[in-house]
């Protein structure tokens, strides 16, 4: 009997397959379970189904592709042990008496329902299905876009992902994170298409696709996105510091260092001007000191090479004076002591002359005031004692004055009237004529 058609114009075999239709929708469920080795199937993997609820007495195994049993995969004979291919076996299917069924190597096109049918001794046929989804490995997908250096709020760009496999899913990634849901950002229905518009420079990084099935993921090289903008926000700041500066306060022949900051991709080039006149070319930092610190308008330049854009701060310098005791602020300390106290020395010995000559004006003029002798009743010093030496035949003869021949007044009477010749040159000197008597004394005469 072939249980794959049926006979025409018999009544009992009408009956009969209407039976076994009642019987197969009423055991097929509560009957019969089929398991798979593996849940979901990798190309190229062996899968066996194995059928759990069969009785003892069974006549016939069969195995259909899907859910109506149309396409004939195998069938085992109980009884005689034989075995039967149908239209869907692909030799690389088997059977085993224990009504199991083994696929070797599946491919993707094995995805599909299995029938199991058991033909049992009563002529009753119970039957069970299961599911198998088979997936391929997927492969590395490849990441493509139409530009990689865009510039900020004025271009977009366009990413795309390539992949051969089919059943996937694309996800999209920013520096190895999901990339973040935007309403500048759109994907295509496969989200195989991204596309970012008005770009921000936040945008920038590293962009990978990656592809994923139920068995395996794949992800793409990165590429690169650079978003341009600037330069923005120039801001001068005085070293050590980081807050921006308009105007600075220095003393004069000192030392200051100016920094300049911009945002800017890619970095920007500094240029500094003095009462914009060139100053320093592609610096940061600009340092003056001593004659360079000159009071007067600074400033700093940000230029973008590539945008061809620039900005500019500009920072007034205004120089003080020192005070004159900061002259004193490089001599060491005890230096300046030594000063302090020599300064003190003679400062004293300046008050002492100046007291000793103050003290002995007042002197004079405290005697003329007190009525003393007038200018012609002054007495000249006196001279108590005066020796005269004469020689008289080579002897020396002393003769001394007496107190009261010798004595020359020196208060009373007035120094014109007693040395008139002296006094008429006060720079005369008074000189002594020594006389030798000897010239004097001639040989004496012969007796």
């Amino acid at each position: 009997m072939d249980l794959f058609s049926h006979p025409s114009g018999s009544w009992k075999a009408l009956l009969l397959t209407a039976s076994f239709l009642t019987i197969w929708s009423q055991l097929g469920d509560t009957r019969l379970t089929i398991y798979s080795s593996t849940p979901i199937a990798t190309v190229g993997q062996d899968v066996l189904l194995s059928v759990h609820g069969i009785r003892n007495k069974s006549q016939l195994f069969s195995w259909f592709e899907g859910l109506k049993q149309q396409n004939l995969i195998l069938s085992y004979n109980v009884s005689s042990k034989s075995k039967k291919t149908g239209p869907g076996y692909t030799k690389r299917e088997e059977i085993y008496p224990n009504a199991s069924l083994l696929i070797r190597k599946v491919k993707v096109t094995d995805t599909r329902n299995y029938t199991f049918q058991e033909l049992r001794s009563n002529l009753l046929i119970a039957t069970a299905s299961k599911q198998i989804q088979v997936y391929k490995m997927v492969s590395k997908p490849v990441i493509t876009a139409n530009t990689t250096s865009v510039t900020e709020a004025r271009d977009s760009v366009v990413f795309e992902c390539f992949t051969k496999d089919v059943d996937i899913t694309i996800l999209w990634y920013l520096n190895n994170q999901p990339l973040p849901l935007s309403k500048r950002l759109s994907l295509s229905m496969n989200n195989k298409t991204l596309t970012l518009r008005q770009t921000r420079r936040k945008d920038s990084g590293l962009y990978q696709c990656e592809v994923w099935n139920q068995i395996s993921a794949q992800s793409s090289d990165h590429i690169t996105l650079t978003v341009n903008y600037g330069p923005e926000q120039v801001k001068i700041t005085q070293d050590p510091g980081s807050d921006e500066v308009h105007s600075i306060q220095v003393s004069a022949n000192s030392t200051l260092t100016l920094s300049c900051k911009a945002n800017s991709y890619p970095p920007a080039q500094y240029d500094w001007l003095f009462n914009n006149s060139v100053l320093l070319r592609n610096k940061d930092k600009l340092t003056l000191q001593g004659s360079s610190l000159v009071p007067g308008h600074y400033t700093c330049t940000a230029w973008n090479s590539l945008l061809k854009q620039g900005l500019s701060s500009v920072v007034y310098i205004e120089t003080l004076m020192k005070p004159s005791v900061t002259l004193l602020s490089g001599l060491s300390f005890s230096l300046l002591i030594v000063i302090i106290l020599v300064g003190i020395f003679v400062g004293m010995a300046l008050l002492c002359v100046v007291a000793y000559f103050l003290r002995k004006k007042a002197q004079r003029y405290s005697q003329e005031a007190g009525g003393g002798p007038s200018q012609k009743e002054k007495k000249l010093p006196s001279v108590r004692y005066c020796d005269f030496a004469t020689y008289e035949n080579g002897q020396q003869l002393q003769h001394q004055a007496s107190y009261e021949q010798m004595v020359i007044p020196t208060q009373d009477v007035d120094p014109y009237y007693t040395f008139p010749n002296l006094i008429e040159d006060p720079y005369q000197k008074l000189t002594f004529t020594t006389m030798d008597i000897y010239e004097q004394i001639g040989p004496k005469e012969a007796t």
